[in-house]
C-alpha cells in the first residue's frame, strides 16, 4: 500500500464517492481523494498552530512582578503577584508602577486585575479561618473581607446577628467564645446581638459585660488600648443582647434540653468564688465601683437584651444553689429581659441596680435568693428583715445618688416559686414606679424547698435587703442581724392582678419605706397580710376590688392617709400612731385605732361592714357602718361628723334576743318633746335617730356606734339617761351590767340609780 503525500493547504471541500462512481485507486483515484483532502488540511492546521506557539513564546512577559514594575501589552501577558500570576483584562499598555499592588493599580475584578487560575480561592477556602472552615477571610488588619471572598456573605450575616456556637467550635470554650464574640462587635463592626444554641452551655464563670467585659478586653487585648484609667471610659460600649434557642420551664435542671440553658458550674456548695456576681454580670467586678466610693468611676452601661433561655447555677455533682447570683444589671436603660428562667442560685435571681425602664416579662424564678447565713432557718432568721437578695430585686440608691435612681420598671406575667428565702420580691431604693403585672406566686410547705414557710412574703417595700451588691462580702458585715432599715426607700409600686396559688404565705406584702403600695385587681385563690413599717415617713397602701388579709400600720407615719381602701375585702385593719384612713366599701374583719394623728380637718372615712370597731375619740368621721360580730363589742367614738350606724349585731345579739316583743320595731319614731327615761322604761326606746337631739332627758354626751349628728359631741355606746333605775334597765335587758366587762362605762353607770 502506498503512503499519501500530505501538502499543507486547506481544503475548500471533502469530496464523496457516489453510487455511480467507478472506484479506483492510485493517487488521483476517487477511492483516495476524500482521504487525501483530509491529509492536506491536518498537515495546514498542525503549521499554523507551531506558528502561533512561536509567537506566544516570543511574546509574553513572564518576568514583569509588582515589586519591579513593568507594561504589559497584551491579554496574554501576565504578572507575578506572590506566588500567583494575574493578567490584565483592561485596556493597553498597561504600565504597573514598581512597589505597586493589585488594589493600588487598578484593583481585581471585571476590566482590571485576574488570577490565571482559582489557586488563591482555593487556597483561603482551605486556610484554618477561611470560609471553608468558619466566618471570614479578613486581610492582615482584621479589618475587612477581600473582596473575592466568598465569606463576604457570612459576614452579612454576622453583621445581622453572631453565631456563638461558631466560635465554641473554633476556640472549644464557651467562656471564650463569649469573649471573641464580644471584642468583634468593636474589632470587626460585627452585630452586638450573639444567638446561642440548644442545649446546655457549661461556663466555667460568669458571662461578663459592662466595666468587666471591657476590663476584660483591656486585659486580653492590649494592643486595643481599650480603657482609660484617668477618665473611667472605654474605647467602645455597646448593649449585651444574648437570644437563646427556646426557653422551656422544665429543661431547668434536666440533662435532656429542648431549649438553652446557661449553666455555671463551680466545685461544691462551699465554693464562693462568684458569691458577688452574677451568671450574667452586666456591671464592674469591684465593690468599691458597686457603692460609687472608687476614685475614679467606671463608665459603660450595663444594658442587657435577653430572651429565651434558662440561667441556671450548679455544682459539679449536680447540686443547686451555689454561691452566686442569676441575672445582675448595673447603670442600666432599656432592659429587656423576656423568656427567662433563673434558677438554682443562692443569691438574687434577677436584680437590677440604678436601672431605668426596664422590662421584665414571662420569666420565672425558682429558687432563687439570699438570707444573711445559709443556716438562717434553723436560726430561725426566716422574716424578710434578714433577707440580702431576693429572686426579684431592684437595689438602694449607690453612695451619693440621691432620690429616683431607679424608675419606670414593667414587670408582666413573671413567675416566682419555691424560692428559698422569705420575699420573693423586694423594691428597694427609691424605685419610683414599679409595675407588677398578673404576678404568680407559690411556695411549697416543706422546708427543704421554701426558706420561711411561716414567715414568706410575696413582696417587700422600702428598706429590704442590702444596699449594693457584694456588702456581705465586707468585713464589718453582720450575718446575725437583720437588714431591714425602717423608713428608708421611696418605691412606688403598682400591683395589678396576679394569683398566690399557694397559701404558705404570712405577707402578701411589707412596707419599711415611704413609699406607696398601690394593690389593684388582685382577687386571687388566696391571699395574705400586709405591714406597713414607716418610722414617721409618709408611706401608703391603696388597695382597689382587692382582698387582703390583716393590715397593720404602725411606727409613725406622715401620710394624710396611709391607708385608702375602696371595694376590698380585709381581715383585722390595725393603725397605730397613723393619720385617718379612707375606707369604703370595705368588708373588713375589724378596725382597731390607736394613738391617731387626726384634728378636725383631716376626717376618717368608715364606709363598710366591719367585725367590731374600737378607737379613741376620734376628730371627726364620715360614712356608713355595719358591725357584724355578735361576740365582740365595739368602742366607737367621734368628737365630730356624721356617721350613720346601719346595724350593730352584737347590740341585737346581747340586748335586743332576750325581748319576745315587737315594740322596739316602732322604737326609732320618736318624736321631738318625748321623754326618752319615759320610753326607756317602756321598753320603746332602744336606740336614737338623727331626731334624738330633740329628746328630752337625755343626755348630749351618751352616744357611740351612734348617729353623730350636726356634729353633736360624741357619745357612748350605752344609751343611758341621767336619773334611769338601772335595776328597771336591766329587767328589761336594755344594759348590761358593767362588771361583766362587756358593755358599759363607770361615768355613765354614775349617773345612773340604784
Amino acid at each position: 500500500m502506498a503512503i499519501i503525500n500530505e501538502t499543507p493547504q486547506w481544503e475548500e471541500n471533502i469530496n464523496l464517492i457516489a453510487r455511480a462512481d467507478k472506484v479506483e485507486g492510485g493517487r488521483d483515484g476517487v477511492a483516495n481523494a476524500p482521504t487525501r483532502q483530509l491529509a492536506n488540511r491536518t498537515a495546514f492546521l498542525k503549521d499554523e498552530t507551531e506558528k502561533l506557539k512561536d509567537a506566544d513564546e516570543k511574546n509574553v512577559k513572564i518576568a514583569v512582578d509588582f515589586l519591579t514594575g513593568g507594561q504589559l501589552d497584551t491579554v496574554r501577558d501576565e504578572i507575578v503577584h506572590g506566588n500567583y500570576r494575574m493578567v490584565w483584562t483592561g485596556a493597553f499598555p498597561k504600565l504597573v508602577p514598581p512597589g505597586s499592588t493589585p488594589e493600588s493599580t487598578g484593583g481585581i475584578g471585571g476590566g482590571s486585575w485576574a488570577y490565571t487560575s482559582d489557586a488563591p480561592l482555593r487556597d483561603d477556602i482551605s486556610a484554618p479561618d477561611g470560609a471553608g472552615s468558619g466566618i471570614s477571610i479578613w486581610d492582615a488588619n482584621y479589618n475587612k473581607y477581600k473582596k473575592i471572598s466568598v465569606g463576604k456573605t457570612l459576614e452579612n450575616l454576622f453583621r445581622h446577628g453572631q453565631v456563638l456556637e461558631w466560635y465554641y467550635d473554633k476556640y472549644g470554650d464557651w467562656n471564650e467564645a463569649h469573649l471573641q464574640s464580644q471584642v468583634n462587635v468593636y474589632r470587626r463592626n460585627l452585630s452586638s446581638q450573639i444567638q446561642a444554641p440548644k442545649g446546655r452551655v457549661i461556663l466555667s464563670e460568669p458571662l461578663w459585660h459592662g466595666p468587666a467585659l471591657g476590663d476584660l478586653i483591656h486585659e486580653r487585648f492590649p494592643e486595643l488600648n481599650f480603657y482609660n484609667p484617668e477618665t473611667g471610659r472605654y474605647a467602645g460600649v455597646w448593649d449585651f443582647i444574648l437570644v437563646g434557642a427556646y426557653c422551656r420551664s422544665s429543661d431547668i435542671t434536666g440533662v435532656d434540653t429542648k431549649g438553652t440553658q446557661f449553666i455555671l458550674q463551680v466545685d461544691d456548695l462551699n465554693d464562693t468564688r462568684w458569691k458577688d456576681f452574677g451568671i450574667i454580670h452586666a456591671a464592674p467586678k469591684e465593690i468599691d465601683q458597686r457603692r460609687r466610693t472608687a476614685a475614679v468611676l467606671k463608665n459603660w452601661p450595663g444594658n442587657v437584651h435577653l430572651r429565651n433561655f434558662n440561667v441556671a447555677g450548679q455544682t459539679r455533682n449536680g447540686e443547686i444553689a451555689p454561691w452566686m447570683h442569676g441575672i445582675y444589671s448595673y447603670k442600666s436603660g432599656k432592659n429587656l429581659i423576656s423568656g427567662i428562667n433563673v434558677a438554682g442560685v443562692w443569691g438574687g435571681g434577677i436584680i437590677l441596680d440604678w436601672a431605668f425602664e426596664p422590662i421584665v416579662e414571662n420569666s420565672l424564678a425558682i429558687g432563687c435568693g439570699r438570707m444573711v447565713r445559709r443556716d438562717y432557718y434553723a436560726r430561725g432568721l426566716v422574716d424578710a428583715d434578714y433577707m440580702l437578695y431576693a429572686p426579684f430585686q431592684t437595689m438602694f440608691s449607690p453612695s451619693g445618688i440621691v432620690g429616683d435612681n431607679t424608675n419606670f420598671v414593667r414587670v408582666t406575667d413573671c413567675h416566682f416559686e419555691d424560692n428559698l428565702v422569705a420575699a420573693d420580691a423586694i423594691i428597694g431604693g427609691s424605685a419610683s414606679p414599679v409595675w407588677f403585672t398578673r404576678k404568680h406566686y407559690e411556695c411549697a410547705t416543706t422546708p427543704a424547698s421554701s426558706a420561711a414557710n411561716t414567715k414568706k412574703t410575696a413582696l417587700a417595700v422600702g428598706g429590704y435587703g442590702v444596699r449594693y451588691l457584694g456588702r456581705d462580702s465586707e468585713d464589718d458585715f453582720d450575718d446575725t442581724a437583720p437588714t431591714v432599715t425602717p423608713g428608708a426607700g421611696q418605691g412606688n409600686v403598682i400591683w395589678e392582678g396576679g394569683a398566690m396559688y399557694s397559701n404558705t404565705y404570712e405577707y402578701l406584702a411589707q412596707l419599711a419605706g415611704s413609699g406607696t403600695l398601690t394593690i389593684n385587681n388582685n382577687l386571687q385563690p388566696n391571699t395574705s397580710n400586709v405591714r406597713l413599717r414607716t418610722s414617721g415617713t409618709g408611706a401608703a397602701l391603696r388597695g382597689v376590688n382587692s382582698k387582703f388579709g390583716n393590715i397593720s400600720l404602725s411606727g409613725g407615719n406622715s401620710n394624710p392617709n396611709p391607708l385608702v381602701l375602696d371595694s376590698c375585702e380585709t381581715g383585722v385593719i390595725s393603725m397605730s400612731y397613723t393619720h385617718p384612713a379612707r375606707l369604703k366599701n370595705v368588708q373588713a374583719g375589724g378596725l382597731v385605732v390607736t394613738n391617731p394623728y387626726d384634728t378636725a380637718d383631716t376626717p376618717w372615712l368608715i364606709d363598710g361592714s366591719f367585725g367590731f370597731i374600737n378607737t379613741p375619740v376620734l376628730h371627726k368621721v364620715q360614712g356608713t357602718v355595719t358591725l357584724t360580730s355578735k361576740t365582740i363589742p365595739s368602742a366607737f367614738r367621734a368628737a365630730k361628723g356624721r356617721l350613720r350606724l346601719a346595724h350593730y349585731a352584737y347590740f341585737a345579739e346581747k340586748l335586743l334576743a332576750p325581748l319576745q316583743t315587737s315594740v322596739h320595731e316602732t322604737s326609732l319614731e320618736v318624736t321631738a318633746g318625748q321623754n326618752a327615761a319615759a320610753l326607756l322604761q317602756e321598753g320603746r326606746y332602744l336606740y336614737p335617730p338623727e331626731a334624738t337631739k330633740a329628746l328630752t332627758g337625755l343626755p348630749v354626751d351618751g352616744r357611740s356606734v351612734l348617729d353623730v349628728v350636726n356634729e353633736t359631741p360624741a357619745a357612748y355606746v350605752e344609751q343611758v339617761c341621767t336619773g334611769v333605775n338601772a335595776g328597771n334597765l336591766a329587767k328589761y335587758n336594755r344594759i348590761i351590767p358593767y362588771n361583766d366587762g362587756v358593755y358599759g362605762t363607770p361615768t355613765a353607770w354614775a349617773k345612773l340609780t340604784n
